[in-house]
């Protein structure tokens, strides 16, 4: 049997998020990274391009630096979307520790999350509105500042949100556009850490209450890595 020389698979080594983004805008511009309906109903496809993606996530975490959110701890509240998406690469890549909660929890499983990782910001979606709105109305955490809705419109209003600045994730993205055109380089300038924390997910908790487990942005990376 003749044997055959197999090209040898060249494999990607990732060390962080927002390296993984670059490098992925950079091999495939303009192919398509993402593809979603806004409502299942919906006959056209939204198709999302590498570089598009990059810009997105680009802008957002240049919002997020300049509100303040640098190595901070950021809740991440809600259903699979485009806005969750962009919202999970762009706290990692702006140099913040990303907890992803979901959004089935109790709510006092979720206001436990959130006191336990002393977030100063929730990003949410809107199957999550219900939720952060009954929490507001109660003893919400007094270490978030921010809260950020995925939808363009939403039920929680400056009232509801109290003391905490309310702003659509859409807004955010357009003031990190607009940041960056005029001359802020603030999400290219900070160096990474790969070591460091880069999220905290808690687990299901069935033998109990739910722990947080930590893991660095190299942890994540190398997951990917070893699934190719």
């Amino acid at each position: 049997m003749k044997q055959k020389n197999y090209p040898i698979y060249k494999t990607t080594f990732i060390d962080d998020m927002r390296s993984l983004v670059e490098e992925a805008a950079q091999n495939f511009s303009d192919k398509t990274a993402i593809s979603f309906k806004e409502k299942p109903t919906d006959k056209e496809v939204t198709k999302i391009s590498f570089t598009q993606w990059r810009d997105d996530v680009r802008s957002l975490g240049t919002a997020l630096i300049a509100k303040g959110l640098r190595e901070k701890n950021i809740a991440l509240l809600g259903e699979n979307s485009y806005g969750w998406c962009c919202s999970f690469f762009a706290i990692m890549g702006s140099g913040s520790v990303v907890v992803p909660v979901d959004k089935d929890l109790a709510v006092e499983d979720i206001l436990g999350i959130i006191n336990a990782t002393e977030c100063e910001a929730v990003i949410f979606g809107k199957t999550a509105e219900a939720k952060l709105k009954e929490m507001l109305g109660g003893a919400f955490p007094e270490s978030v500042r921010l809260i950020i809705s995925i939808p363009d419109k939403c039920s929680i209003d400056a009232t509801a949100a109290g003391s905490r600045s309310l702003i659509t994730l859409k807004d955010l993205e357009t003031e990190g556009a607009k940041l960056y055109a005029g001359g802020d380089n603030s999400y290219y300038d900070y160096k990474i850490d790969p070591h460091k924390l880069g999220s905290i997910v808690y687990t299901s908790g069935t033998t109990g209450k739910g722990k947080g487990v930590m893991l660095s942005q190299m942890n994540i990376g190398l997951d990917m890595t070893l699934g190719m």
